[in-house]
């Protein structure tokens, strides 16, 4: 959660990946629903015969002739690097003879509030996009501007003029007919063939083994074998099918009685084993006929009684009551398993079970890379990511290229930059909280809640460094001493030492002159102050040493061989030591609030009332320094926020307020930031933890001026990519084809697919963030999962 800084630059990107298969080639047309419109992020006209006036916040926009334009401007980032069917501009509330307007590009560096005629941005189009008329309605077809088939940038700026001397008006975006860009996702329309991200089987003979990383499928009943498979299904949901059939490379022929039932996707081939195999499910078909070896499909069709892909991910477990059984090959051999997915109007039941595919069984790389299948975000924050293969032209010899990015961290909750360039435009906390937590609202908990934070876990105690607590400006006592029934105070500066004696442990009190004023056989003691104004110094803590003064109270106890020490602190007291290391105290006080609120209710859902301790004092929870970190300004926040934490509208419960450093432009819903390390998405999503964007009214980012904001590494050939990617075994496909990415809301990476000559194999984001860093070359590394593949100026 530390904060970032690096140098920003201007946000234009082309996204590719490379690499192509042979076995079915997807055909793309542009029949997709287009989605509700989005709606322009700034917009505004200029008048030539006033130069110098800005008319950024009217309710209409106007044009007439060479002497009044309009200007638009959309946010991309939700499509970007997604394939498109049609891209449309579309202008509501038009009065006036429209015929003679037309739509081009322009810079997108132009700010709604002060843009006008002298400063207006440049035209970039080559060409204009003319209208098409309907009532009060004005329609441009836009696609001409994206050649690649793709939108391959993160923002599209408009030109809007009139070629003849007639004033056209129509609605702004501040009016009720705003101006919306429709975009429709292209998609499949010939049969495709979807790889496994995950296939294994397990045995009744080695109830404990897993054979995740094996070549072969088994599935038998002498002894019992079964076989699962799971396929992602993100890039063609809620589209019809004809056909839906499971494809197997059958290396042993097989007695009929092989059965294929659908069962959840809640299981990771790395970690089943026949002790804890997915079991039952719904049945989808049973082969009735032998199955010789070669290609053999299997019926799956069922699993969509809707004949609608209605699911992400499809699983299917394999079992058959034949004592011959069936062994085919893994996603990790040289033909693996295909989900051979029909697009079309539903025919009735699919073909045979034992039909052969008219498809190679084999699989031949390009010669030259070419780009293919991006996985990109929907248009919409809580829909899932789709994948759109789009042909590119041919790699160029001797191309390089780089990894470009964007933010930092996981991308979830408050970005904290974000909160900052929020609170310098005039917005509250409570503003600011609002808008990073979706649904939520202000609530109360007890500021004087305890929250118990650990500070050693086993110290061993030294000559140099005993294990010793001093009170500090004040007296203390502790209920293991007492004096006629009640605890013994002893004085300002006086100190606590436990060390080990013989079989056990001592506990002695010392005054300042370090003489000793009392002595126990103790294993756990509670030091509690006997005023405000003391605080307990601790020069042994396991990390961050240099912060050695707490308030509340410390407790020692013995954990094995060494000593627990754990600050008992209420909760306004430890967000005193937090916030500082969290957030700049002197950035704008209502950013400090909003960070204030966060790690509270970040700290008070991380209680445990059953444990010994709630919270660790580093970046694993959140940095607790004690008094020595605090802050005027930052204690001043906590103060003014006194118990406040983020609450669910709908339920009353607290927010587990996740933060991070900087946004990127957008933020990211929980459930695509943690993925487990093969990409698959496991957790389901938190309605207050949804993506959003994080863009000022004229579409910049609030946190575009941080260094972090924008990165990028150093170049490298497709070569030199594919060793980096070999030296990690996860990543280690031969030779490099195809990299396909797989993205959330935000942008962010949350799968890869890696295609080579020897297998397909798939990581998370932060897999492949993680082996990039640590094998590559030389630059900078990539700060979050934020980034895309482009060619190297």
């Amino acid at each position: 959660m530390s904060l970032q800084a690096k140098s920003a630059a201007a946000r234009v990107a082309l996204t590719l990946c490379l690499g192509a298969l042979a076995i079915l080639t997807p055909a793309l047309v542009a029949s997709a629903a287009p989605t509700n419109g989005l709606v322009s992020v700034a917009d505004g006209w200029v008048n030539a015969a006033r130069p110098s006036r800005n008319h950024g916040t009217e309710a209409v926009l106007k044009t007439y002739g060479t002497v009044w334009e309009a200007y638009l401007r959309f946010d991309l980032r939700p499509w970007r690097d997604q394939a498109f069917g049609s891209l449309q501009l579309r202008l509501s509330g038009v009065a006036g003879d429209a015929a003679t307007l037309s739509a081009t590009t322009t810079n997108s560096a132009w700010a709604e509030r002060t843009l006008n005629y002298r400063n207006r941005p440049a035209v970039l189009g080559d060409s204009n996009a003319p209208a098409v008329v309907s009532g009060q309605t004005v329609s441009f077809e836009l696609a001409q501007f994206f050649p690649s088939g793709k939108v391959d940038a993160n923002a599209i700026s408009l030109r809007v003029a009139n070629s003849a001397e007639t004033l056209v008006r129509f609605g702004a975006r501040e009016s009720s007919a705003p101006p919306k860009l429709f975009i429709s996702a292209r998609v499949n329309s010939e049969p495709v063939a979807l790889t496994p991200y995950e296939d294994v089987h397990a045995s009744a003979v080695a109830p404990s083994a897993n054979y995740a990383t094996t070549t072969s499928l088994v599935v038998d009943a002498g002894p019992a074998t079964e076989t699962y498979i799971s396929f992602d299904l993100s890039g063609w949901s809620g589209q019809s099918i004809s056909a839906v059939q499971l494809r197997l490379w059958v290396k042993d022929e097989a007695g009929p009685g092989v059965s294929v039932y659908r069962i959840g996707a809640d299981w990771d081939e790395t970690g089943v084993t026949w002790e804890n195999r997915p079991t039952g499910g719904t049945l989808l078909s049973t082969t009735v006929t032998r199955l010789p070896t070669g290609a053999k499909m299997l019926d799956v069709g069922a699993a969509f009684p809707g004949h609608v892909i209605d699911r992400q991910y499809l699983s299917l477990r394999l079992a058959t009551t034949s004592a011959n059984g069936l062994v085919a090959t893994s996603r990790e051999g040289a033909v693996p398993p295909q989900l051979i997915i029909t697009p079309g109007t539903w025919t009735g039941p699919s073909s045979s079970p034992t039909a052969t595919p008219s498809a190679s069984p084999t699989r031949t790389p390009s010669p030259t890379p070419t780009a293919t299948a991006t996985r990109t975000p929907t248009p919409t924050p809580t829909a899932s990511a789709t994948a759109t293969p789009t042909p590119t032209p041919s790699v160029p010899a001797g191309q390089t290229w780089v990894f470009h990015g964007f933010g930092t961290d996981h991308g979830v909750g408050l970005s904290q930059y974000g909160a900052r360039g929020r609170a310098n435009a005039g917005q509250t906390y409570d503003e600011i909280l609002a808008h990073y937590y979706s649904g939520t609202t202000l609530g109360t908990i007890d500021p004087d809640q305890l929250i118990r934070v650990q500070l050693a876990v086993s110290y061993r105690p030294t000559a140099s460094l005993p294990a010793r607590v001093t009170a500090r400006g004040g007296a203390w006592s502790s209920p293991q001493f007492t004096s006629a029934g009640s605890p013994t105070v002893f004085p300002a500066d006086s100190y606590a030492e436990m060390s080990p004696s013989g079989a056990g442990w001592t506990v002695s009190v010392h005054g300042a002159d370090g003489g000793l004023l009392a002595s126990a056989a103790l294993s756990d003691i509670t030091m509690a102050r006997a005023g405000d104004a003391t605080q307990f110094e601790m020069k042994w803590r396991d990390s961050l040493r240099k912060y050695d003064l707490y308030r509340g109270r410390m407790r020692l106890l013995v954990n094995g061989d060494g000593i627990q020490a754990i600050n008992l602190v209420p909760m306004n007291d430890y967000l005193k030591g937090v916030v500082p290391a969290e957030m700049p105290p002197l950035w704008p006080l209502e950013a400090v609030k909003a960070q204030a609120v966060a790690a509270r209710g970040y700290a008070y859902m991380r209680l445990k009332p059953n444990s010994v301790f709630d919270v660790r004092p580093t970046a694993d929870n959140q940095v607790y320094g004690g008094v020595r970190l605090e802050h005027r300004r930052s204690n001043l926040a906590v103060d003014a926020t006194s118990g406040q934490v983020v609450v669910v509208t709908a339920s009353g419960t607290v927010a587990n307020t996740f933060f991070f450093t900087v946004a990127g432009g957008y933020t990211e819903n929980n459930e695509y930031a943690w993925v487990n390390n093969a990409g698959k998405v496991v957790s389901s999503p938190i309605s207050y933890l949804r993506g959003v964007p994080d863009l000022n009214e004229n579409g910049v980012a609030y946190d575009a001026n941080t260094g972090s904001y924008e990165w990028s590494g150093d170049p490298f050939t497709w070569s030199q990519l594919q060793e980096l990617l070999a030296a990690d075994s996860r990543t280690n496909v031969g030779t490099l084809l195809e990299l396909r990415f797989q993205r959330g809301v935000s942008g962010r990476i949350y799968r890869v697919t890696v295609v080579g000559s020897a297998r397909t194999t798939y990581v998370s984001g932060q897999v492949l963030k993680a082996i990039y860093n640590s094998h590559r070359l030389s630059g900078a590394r990539l700060e979050s999962t934020m980034f895309y593949l482009e060619r190297a100026p």
